[in-house]
C-alpha cells in the first residue's frame, strides 16, 4: 500500500473531525495487516503526529500505548518507519507519556544490532541491513537528545538504566555519547535534576556498578564505534553522582585520557599502552572504585580485570594484619559478601539444604551426618570474630546487632552471661589502654552531638543525673576550648560559671529549673562553633520526645534559646527545621513541651519571616492540628502577625488566583495553591483574638483583599490534594501527626470564612447583622447573584460604625482591581463603585470625582458584566446632589446612549441598565441637557418596546414616559410626534406582563397629546393598583380617538398591522381589536357600528 500525499491530507482532514475513530481503525490495520499495511499505517501516523497536532491531542496516551505491538517487531524494514515515527512522536511529546521510555528503549535495541552475517544477500531492493539500521537510530538518539528539549528528563537520568545490561554493549558508544552530554551540561549548570538519588530511583544500577561497568567500557575504547572519548567524557561529567572523592582524581586525568585518545596515532602496541595508562589512573584512588567482579560474563574485557585482580593480590600477599598499615588498606569491601556466605554456612548447620559453591569455606556438600556440626559452629562463630576484629569501626558498629549478634545468640540461648564481668573487662580494657593521644587535634566534630544528648538531662527529676549532666557540659566546652588552641588554665567565665549553674540544679523548684536552663543555653549559643550549629539542632529536637516531661522541657528552653541568640544563621535550614519540629509536635507527650515548641517557631520567624511564611504556605490543605497550632501561636505576636499579614496580601494581589483548563468548549477554572493557603491561614490568624489590633490597623487592606478574593474564587474548583513523599518514620515513634481530612476546601467558602472571621474580629457586627437579615452569605458564592450581594455589603459598610471611616482607604485599595486581568475581580470592584455613587460615597465629594473617572474609564471593558455594572453606577450619580448631577450630566448621558447601541450585549443587560440609568438622570436634569438628544433618544429605544425581556420592554416604557417632562417646552412639536409614532405600542401593549410600565408612561403622555378626554381616561383608568378591563377600555378610548384625532385614524391602523405578525398572542388579538374599534366604530351607517359593537362583544366573550 502505497500512501501519496493526498491521501495524506484526506487523513489530516478526517482526523480533525473523526480522530478518535480514525486511531483506533489505524491500530486495528497495524495490528492485523501485511508488511507493506503495517508500513502505510505508520506513515499515515507520523504524518498525523506532525500535521494533526491539535486534534490528536487528547489521543496522545492511545497512540503511544496501541504503538507498543511494534516494540517487539523483527522486520527491518517496518523497525525503520517505526524509528522515524518515534522521531515525530519525541517532537510533539509523546515520549513523556507513560510508555515513552519503552519507544528510547527501542532505539537504543537498534543501535546494539550486529552485523548481518556473512552470506548471500537479499534479492530485495528495500532491504534494510543491520548495519543501516543501527547508523540510523544513533542518528535518531543523537538528534533526540541535542535537538529536543523536552526529552531532557525523559532521557536523564533513564539512560544509566541502560549502561550495564551486557545486550546494549554494541550500543554504549551513541548511550555514553548522549549521556556525556547531557551529564556534561547539567554539571556546568548546576540544574535542579542533576543530582541523583539513587536510593528512591531503584531501577538504576548503584554508583559502584556503574563505576566497574565504565571503567570495563573504556579499557577497549575502539570498541562500540571508537567509544572511548564518550564513555570518559561521561565519567568526568557523572563523577560527582559517583563518589565525591573521586572527583578532584578524575577532572584531572580524564582530560589526558581524553587528549591521549585523540592525539592515538602510532597503533603498535595500542592496546597494551592504554592498558597501562588507564590501570595507573585506577590505583590512583584504590578502594573507592566498585568490583570489577560485578561483570564476569564480558567476555570482550577481561584485559581490564586481569589488571586489577592482579593488583588486588598483590597487595594480599603484602598485607599483614599486625602491620600500621592505614585501615582503608584493610580490604574489607567483600564484607557484605563474607557476611552473606557465613549466613549460608549458617543455614547449613541448621540442616537446611543450600548449595555452598564459591562459599569462604571449602566443604563437603554430602551426607549431613559425615559433618561435625560442632565444629562448623565454632568455625563459624570464630568467623564472625575475625570480621570484627579486623573490619573498620565505621563499617562493622551498622552490622553488629542486625548481622553477628542475631546470626550467634541461639548458641547461648541457655547460657547466662554475668553482665557485671562484661563491665568490668570494659572497664579493665579501657583503663589499659587510656594514653593521651599523641595526634595533633585541630576540631571537635562531635562537641555539637555531645552536648545536643546532654541538655535534656540537665532537667532531670534525679538531681544527681542533673549534676552530672552540668558537668558533662562544662567538660565538653572545656575539651573544645582546648582543642581550639586555649590553655586549659586560662580562665574562661562562662565555662567556669557553669559551677554555679550546677549548685543551682539542688532545687526541684521548676522556676529554677528554667533560670538555671536558660542561662545554659547562653552559654551554649555562645561557645557552640557555627559549623555544627544545625547538627546541634537536629539532634536536640530528638530531646523533646524525651519520656521525662522536665527534660522535654528543658530541651525545649534550649531550643528556643538557641534560635533566639542565633537563629539568623539559619536561613537555608528554616523550611527543614519547621519540617521537624512540625513532626515532632505529633509525636509530643507533655503540653508544656509542646506549648515550647510552638514558642520556637514564632522565635525562628523573628529572624524569619518569609522563610517561615512560605514553609508553612507549602503544607497540604487543609492543615492538619499541628500547623494550625504554629499559625495560633504565630498570632499571638502583633509584630510578626503584621509581617505576615502584609507579605500574605501581597501574595493574594500578585499571585495568579486560577487557573484555567479548557475541556472542549467547556472552561474550568482551578484555584491555585497559594492563595488558597494564603485564604485559609488568614481565617486561622482572624480566630485568634490576639490579633485584633493589627486587624483595625489594617482594615482597609484586609477588606479589600478578601472581598475580591470571594469574587476570584466563586466557581472554582479546588487543587488536586498534594500527596507528600515522606520517608519511613522510626518504629519507636510514639504517635503520628494527627492526618488532616483529605478534601480540599472549596476556594469560595474558604474565602467567604476568612471574610466573616476578618468581620468578627474587627468587631463589625452591624454588618454581620446585616448580611444575614439579607441572606448574602450564600450569595457570595453564587456567581450571578454575587454583584448583588456586593452591593448589599457596600451598603452595610457605608452605615457601620467601624467600617465607614475607612471608605476612603477600601476605595483607594481596590481602584487597581479594576484593571485586573481577571474578570471576576473587575466585576467586584465595579459592584462596588457603583452601589457607592449611589449612596453618595458616604458625602465625599472628591470620592465621587474619582469612583467616576474610574468607572468611565471601564467603560469598554471586554466584559459586558463589567460595563454593565460601570452604567449603573454612572446612572446611580442621580442620587447625588443636584450639582453635581448637572456636572457630570452630558458625560453620563453619552456613556447611557453609548450603551444602549452596545453590540456585544446578548441578555440586553446593558441596554437595560442604560434605560434605567437615563430615567434617574432625567429626573434630575434640565430640558437644555437633554434638547439635543431627546428625539434621538425616542427613536433608539423604540427598537426595545417589542423586545424579548419583559424588564427591558419595561425599562423602554418607563423611559419613554419620562422623556414626557421635556415635551412641553421647545421640543414640543417633534416630541408629540414620537408619541403618536408610539402611541399604538403602548396601547396595545397594555395588558403586557409589564402592563404598569404602561400605564405609567402613557399617565404621563396623556398631558402632552392634547386630548382631554383622552388624558382623563389615562388618568381614571391607569392607575397602577387597578385592575383594568381591556376591550372595555379600547372600546371608549377607540371612539375618543376617532372624536379627537380622525386624521390619525388610518397612521394608527398601519401601525397595527405591524403586530398582526407579533410572537405573541396577545398583542396580535390587541391589534386586531384596536384596527376593529377605530375602523368600523368610524362608520357613518348606523347599523355598521351596531354590528361592529354586538360582534366585539362577542369576540370579547370568546
Amino acid at each position: 500500500m502505497i500512501v501519496t500525499e493526498n491521501q495524506q491530507t484526506t487523513y489530516e482532514e478526517k482526523d480533525r473531525s473523526f480522530s478518535g475513530k480514525l486511531t483506533g481503525i489505524l491500530l486495528s490495520k497495524l495490528e492485523s495487516g501485511n508488511e507493506k499495511m503495517k508500513i502505510g499505517m505508520l506513515t499515515v501516523f507520523k504524518h498525523l503526529i506532525n500535521a494533526a497536532t491539535e486534534s490528536m491531542q487528547d489521543k496522545q496516551e492511545v497512540v503511544v500505548s496501541g504503538l507498543k505491538m511494534m516494540l517487539s517487531e523483527q522486520n527491518n524494514k517496518l523497525k525503520k518507519v517505526f524509528a522515524q515515527v518515534v522521531i515525530a512522536m519525541a517532537h510533539h511529546g509523546y515520549l513523556e507519556l507513560e510508555g515513552g521510555q519503552q519507544m528510547i528503549e527501542f532505539i537504543i535495541k537498534q543501535s546494539a544490532l550486529k552485523n548481518d552475517p556473512p552470506g548471500k544477500k537479499s534479492p530485495d531492493p528495500e532491504y534494510v541491513s543491520n548495519q543501516a539500521l543501527r547508523t540510523m537510530c544513533d542518528h535518531v538518539l543523537q538528534l533526540l537528545t541535542t535537538t529536543v528539549e523536552d526529552m531532557e528528563h525523559v532521557l536523564w537520568p533513564y539512560l544509566l538504566e541502560l549502561i550495564v545490561p551486557e545486550q546494549y554493549t554494541e550500543a554504549q558508544g551513541v548511550v555514553c555519547k548522549c549521556l556525556s552530554h547531557l551529564a556534561t551540561k547539567k554539571r556546568k549548570e548546576q540544574t535542579e535534576d542533576y543530582e541523583i538519588d539513587f536510593e528512591t530511583q531503584a531501577n538504576i544500577p548503584k554508583p559502584e556498578a556503574l563505576i566497574a561497568r565504565l571503567m570495563v567500557l573504556a579499557g577497549r575504547p575502539q570498541n562500540g564505534r571508537n567509544r572511548g572519548i564518550h564513555v570518559l567524557t561521561l565519567m568526568q561529567g557523572l563523577v560527582p553522582n559517583l563518589n565525591e572523592n573521586l572527583v578532584e582524581l578524575w577532572d584531572t586525568v580524564i582530560p589526558k585520557l581524553i587528549q591521549y585518545l585523540e592525539d592515538a596515532s602510532k597503533k603498535n602496541h595500542w592496546t597494551e599502552n592504554w592498558e597501562d595508562l588507564s590501570h595507573k589512573q585506577r590505583r590512583n584512588k584504590r578502594g573507592n572504585i566498585a568490583r570489577v567482579d560485578q561483570y564476569p560474563s564480558h567476555s570482550t574485557n577481561h584485559g581490564i580485570k586481569r589488571k586489577k585482580k592482579a593488583d588486588e593480590l598483590n597487595k594480599a600477599e603484602l598485607w599483614d594484619p599486625h602491620s600500621d598499615l592505614p585501615p582503608d588498606l584493610l580490604h574489607c569491601r567483600y564484607l557484605d559478601i563474607t557476611f552473606l556466605h557465613a549466613q549460608l554456612l549458617h543455614r547449613f548447620t541448621e540442616g537446611i539444604k543450600h548449595t555452598c559453591n564459591n562459599l569462604l569455606f571449602d566443604l563437603n556438600t554430602g551426607e549431613k551426618s559425615e559433618v561435625d556440626i560442632e565444629r562448623t559452629k565454632a568455625t563459624l562463630m570464630l568467623c564472625y570474630g575475625f570480621v570484627a576484629l579486623f573490619s573498620l569501626q565505621y563499617l562493622i558498629v551498622s552490622r553488629m546487632e542486625a548481622t553477628i549478634l542475631r546470626s550467634i545468640q541461639p548458641y547461648f540461648a541457655n547460657v547466662k552471661q554475668p553482665v557485671n564481668g562484661f563491665l568490668s573487662i570494659e572497664e579493665k580494657l579501657l583503663l589499659e589502654n587510656m594514653e593521651p593521644s599523641s595526634n595533633n587535634i585541630t576540631d571537635f566534630p562531635t562537641e555539637c552531638v555531645i552536648l545536643a544528648k546532654l541538655v535534656p538531662r540537665c532537667t532531670d527529676p534525679n538531681i544527681r543525673v542533673r549534676q552530672m549532666a552540668m558537668d558533662c557540659v562544662q567538660c565538653t566546652l572545656r575539651i573544645a576550648s582546648k582543642i581550639a588552641g586555649n590553655s586549659m588554665d586560662q580562665p574562661d567565665q562562662m565555662i567556669d560559671a557553669l559551677c554555679t549553674l550546677k549548685e543551682r540544679l539542688e532545687k526541684d523548684d521548676p522556676n529554677v529549673l528554667f533560670s538555671v536552663i536558660n542561662d545554659l543555653a547562653k552559654v551554649i549559643a555562645k561557645k557552640l562553633p557555627s559549623g555544627q550549629l544545625i547538627e546541634f539542632l537536629d539532634v536536640l529536637q530528638e530531646g523533646l520526645l524525651d519520656p521525662q516531661s522536665h527534660s522535654s522541657s528543658g530541651a525545649c528552653v534550649v531550643l528556643n534559646g538557641i534560635l533566639k541568640a542565633r537563629g539568623n544563621e539559619v536561613s537555608k535550614q528554616v523550611s527543614t527545621i519547621i519540617g521537624y519540629l512540625h513532626d515532632k509536635l505529633g509525636q509530643i507527650e507533655f503540653d508544656q513541651t509542646r506549648t515550647g515548641t510552638l514558642r520556637s517557631v514564632r522565635t525562628l520567624s523573628s529572624h524569619h519571616l518569609t522563610n517561615v511564611l512560605k514553609a508553612l504556605l507549602s503544607y497540604p490543605l487543609p492543615y492538619d492540628s499541628n500547623i494550625v497550632a504554629i499559625w495560633q501561636i504565630l498570632s499571638q505576636d502583633a509584630m510578626l502577625t503584621s509581617g505576615f499579614t502584609d507579605q500574605m496580601l501581597d501574595m493574594l494581589s500578585r499571585q495568579l488566583p486560577y487557573e484555567e483548563k479548557k475541556d472542549g468548549e467547556r472552561t474550568t477554572k482551578i484555584a491555585t495553591q497559594t492563595p488558597l493557603a494564603v485564604t485559609c491561614a488568614l481565617k486561622i490568624i482572624f480566630d485568634v483574638e490576639e490579633s485584633e489590633e493589627v486587624v483595625k490597623k489594617n482594615y482597609h487592606r484586609f477588606f479589600s483583599s478578601l472581598l475580591i478574593r470571594i469574587g476570584s474564587s466563586i466557581d472554582c474548583k479546588p487543587p488536586k490534594p498534594v500527596v507528600e513523599e515522606k520517608e519511613s518514620k522510626p518504629k519507636e515513634k510514639k504517635k503520628s501527626v494527627p492526618p488532616p481530612s483529605s478534601k480540599v476546601p472549596v476556594p469560595s467558602l474558604a474565602a467567604v470564612e476568612a471574610f466573616r472571621s476578618f468581620l468578627q474580629r474587627s468587631k463589625s457586627e452591624d454588618i454581620i447583622e446585616g448580611l444575614d437579615k439579607e441572606d448574602c452569605w450564600e450569595m457570595f458564592e453564587d456567581e450571578e447573584r454575587y454583584p448583588e450581594s456586593v452591593t448589599i455589603l457596600c451598603r452595610y459598610l457605608v452605615e457601620s460604625a467601624v467600617g465607614g471611616p475607612y471608605i476612603s482607604k477600601i476605595v483607594t485599595s481596590l481602584a487597581s482591581g479594576l484593571s485586573s486581568l481577571y474578570d471576576p475581580q473587575r466585576v467586584t470592584v465595579a459592584a462596588f463603585f457603583s452601589e457607592l455613587i449611589n449612596l453618595k460615597c458616604a458625602g465625599n465629594d472628591d470620592m465621587i470625582e474619582m469612583v467616576m473617572n474610574s468607572l468611565l474609564g471601564r467603560l469598554v471593558d471586554s466584559s459586558h458584566m463589567v460595563r454593565m455594572l460601570c452604567i449603573r453606577g454612572l446612572g446611580n450619580v442621580a442620587s447625588n446632589e443636584k450639582q453635581q448631577v448637572q456636572q457630570y450630566s452630558t458625560t453620563v448621558l453619552s456613556a447611557m446612549m453609548a450603551g444602549m447601541d452596545d453590540k456585544e450585549d446578548p441578555e440586553d443587560l446593558i441596554t437595560t441598565e442604560s434605560m434605567s440609568g437615563l430615567s434617574k438622570i432625567l429626573s434630575e436634569i434640565d430640558e437644555s441637557h437633554i434638547r439635543a438628544i431627546l428625539i434621538n433618544v425616542s427613536l433608539r429605544i423604540r427598537p426595545c418596546f417589542e423586545k424579548d425581556r419583559p424588564a427591558v420592554r419595561a425599562q423602554a416604557f418607563i423611559l419613554f414616559g419620562n422623556l414626557s417632562r421635556f415635551g412641553d417646552g421647545p421640543s414640543k412639536a417633534p416630541f408629540l410626534e414620537q408619541i403618536h409614532s408610539n402611541f399604538v405600542s403602548l396601547l396595545l401593549h397594555l395588558n403586557d406582563p409589564e402592563q404598569e410600565a404602561c400605564k405609567f408612561s402613557l399617565r404621563l403622555l396623556g398631558p402632552l397629546l392634547e386630548s382631554e378626554a383622552i388624558n382623563n381616561k389615562f388618568q381614571k383608568y391607569l392607575l397602577e393598583d387597578a385592575n383594568l378591563i381591556y376591550g372595555e377600555f379600547m372600546n371608549d378610548l377607540a371612539k375618543c380617538i376617532i372624536q379627537d384625532f380622525p386624521d390619525k385614524v388610518n397612521f394608527y391602523v398601519m401601525g397595527c398591522i405591524s403586530f398582526y405578525k407579533s410572537m405573541w398572542s396577545e398583542i396580535k388579538c390587541n391589534a386586531a381589536l384596536f384596527t376593529a374599534l377605530i375602523i368600523l366604530l368610524k362608520d357613518q351607517s348606523p347599523s355598521v357600528r351596531a354590528a361592529a359593537a354586538e360582534a366585539m362583544s362577542l369576540l370579547y366573550e370568546y
